[in-house]
């Protein structure tokens, strides 16, 4: 599932790059933001453009090649500094240096026996302080859940 562009990522990078709202024109600038999930990386990649000091994109171990060759590719478009790193929401937080600014992911609301995972990965990686964005497509009553 990490090697497509699903439409919610796409969705969620072009909203982020075009409207004004909720997320004016430098919102990103200076912070440090977490991408959970980020499959091929597009919008931790699209945050990068839009001037975030730091972008920590993240995703499972069978998924970091393409994720790390993507950041590769477009990293000195950047404006900030950006990485990928390998993390499953159930590992440790240590080597990401949490908490962050932005924690954000999209379409990862979609396997009900994941949404505590999830959840507590929230929570480690950001704070009273975090800013969190996700980017969600409704395919079963059952991910109303996730949002209770």
């Amino acid at each position: 599932v990490g090697s497509i562009v699903w439409d919610v990522g796409l969705f969620l990078a072009q909203y982020l790059d075009t409207l004004p709202r909720p997320f004016p024109k430098g919102h990103f600038h200076g912070k440090r933001v977490l991408e959970i999930g980020s499959g091929t990386g597009l919008v931790g990649l699209t945050i990068g453009l839009l001037g975030a000091a730091e972008v920590t994109l993240t995703d499972r171990m069978e998924v970091m090649e393409l994720l790390k060759s993507n950041v590769a590719e477009n990293a000195a478009l950047c404006k900030g500094s950006i990485q990928a790193v390998e993390f499953n929401w159930t590992s440790s937080v240590e080597h990401l240096r949490c908490p962050f600014d932005v924690v954000v992911c999209s379409d990862l609301v979609y396997d009900v026996d994941a949404f505590q995972a999830l959840l507590d990965a929230f929570k480690r990686t950001g704070d009273e302080r975090t800013e969190y964005i996700l980017g969600y497509r409704k395919r079963t009553s059952d991910e109303a859940e996730f949002f209770t």
